[in-house]
């Protein structure tokens, strides 16, 4: 089975800690996907790395509402 390429993938290091919380399993992001969950749903990060992730998602949903806004 092969992947298209259009679909957005990651992948999660299990030997990595996640800044945000210090469990096991961090994305490339550097946070795991409960912390990413909650960088994207506006919650307070503790970290430096999660505030650059959660900025990056407001950013990017800014973008998003612009953009559909223009139709």
């Amino acid at each position: 089975m092969t992947i298209p390429k259009d679909i957005p993938t990651f992948h999660i290091n299990l030997d990595k800690k996640c800044a945000e919380c210090g469990g096991n399993g961090a994305a490339q992001s550097g946070i795991c996907l409960v912390c990413t969950t909650k960088a994207i749903r506006g919650w307070r990060m503790k970290s430096a790395t999660g505030r650059d992730v959660q900025a990056r998602w407001l950013k990017a949903a800014q973008e998003l509402k612009a953009g559909l806004g223009k139709r």
